[in-house]
């Protein structure tokens, strides 16, 4: 019995780690560092609350449940560079996918808070 929870613990972190991992790769934090110095927009998609605690230097604050009902605060930005971050990468995932559907060609996703700390 031992050695089968012990088999499903370890098949559980193995997948846990996958995950992060999958996850992290599919950030494009040097992407993210060139267009920010191009000009493009930064966008903290945390709660204000979170922004309020810290965020990167240049970026607002737009929930990631907000970009659909705030669009138009964007709309500039609509033929150029977006780039969204959160705390873990996971927000800024979702914040991406919504302004690809709201027509955003060109968005980034740099991860967390962490990611453009080193940017």
């Amino acid at each position: 019995m031992r050695f089968i929870y012990g088999a499903l613990c370890l098949i559980f972190i193995v997948y846990s780690l996958r995950t992060v991992m999958a996850l992290n790769s599919s950030f494009q934090v040097e992407e993210a560092k060139k267009e920010i110095a191009a000009g493009a927009l930064l966008i903290d998609v945390r709660t204000p609350a979170e922004y309020l605690d810290g965020h990167a230097v240049g970026s607002i604050n737009i929930p990631y449940d907000e970009l659909g009902d705030r669009v138009e605060e964007l709309e500039a930005y609509r033929e150029k560079s977006v780039v969204v971050y959160c705390r873990s990468g996971q927000r800024s995932g979702k914040g991406k996918q919504t302004l690809e559907n709201l027509g955003f060609d060109k968005v980034i996703n740099a991860g967390g808070l962490k990611e453009m700390q080193s940017i």
